[in-house]
């Protein structure tokens, strides 16, 4: 079988894919008794060579790339990337099963590194007293005591992260987020590394 496949690539910033199209094949044909479609493939398809110090990644007979936007440079530091283990694309980073279906002993999770407060989870997640714990710290998100991250913006399940005013024990944070539990709290009285003193100048234990 000869394909012919029609595609629009470039490499500015990052390798992307603006087109990709199927214009035809090319199937031999074997035996009378065996019926196949068949498409005539130019013999010197149209083939557009983009001159990006003249054209700028258009071409006179090429209108698919007329609205295209360059993304902005991102760092190698700052990319995505897999944490865990070592692959290079989301489905095999975070694939929980082999090609056989059995279960993986390990298995990572896609992520990159935080450039701002915003980007996080727990940033100003506790709103009972003014604060900007859970920020972007050196690219990777603070998290409440108790956490397990996953990568630098993503983490394990909340049911261990430690919160100050339970009424049992410290690992209350998912209970404090019922209200009618805890009238008095505005969200999970979640604790941080080193926030006992801006704990203090706002009169919370």
């Amino acid at each position: 079988m000869d394909i012919l496949v029609r595609y629009v690539i470039s490499d500015i910033n990052t390798f992307t894919i603006h087109h990709l199209k199927l214009e035809g094949y090319d199937i031999a044909k074997f035996s009378n008794n065996l019926k196949y479609d068949y498409v005539n493939i130019y013999s010197e398809p149209i083939a557009n060579i983009y001159k990006g110090n003249e054209t700028y990644l258009t071409s006179s007979n090429e209108k698919l790339l007329t609205d295209i936007k360059l993304k902005p440079i991102i760092p190698e530091n700052l990319r995505e990337r897999c944490y865990g283990k070592a692959e290079f694309n989301k489905m095999d980073c975070e694939k929980k099963f082999d090609n056989l279906g059995n279960p993986l002993k390990t298995f990572g999770i896609w992520d990159k590194p935080c450039v701002k407060n915003s980007d996080c989870p727990f940033y100003k997640a506790n709103k009972n007293f003014k604060n900007n714990l859970g920020g972007c710290i050196n690219n990777r998100c603070q998290m409440p005591l108790g956490i397990e991250t996953k990568g630098p913006t993503r983490h394990k399940p909340i049911k261990f992260a430690v919160c100050s005013n339970c009424k049992i024990g410290v690992n209350c944070c998912e209970e404090q987020m019922d209200r009618t539990k805890y009238p008095n709290l505005k969200s999970p009285d979640y604790r941080y590394p080193d926030d006992s003193k801006l704990r203090m100048d706002n009169n919370l234990q």
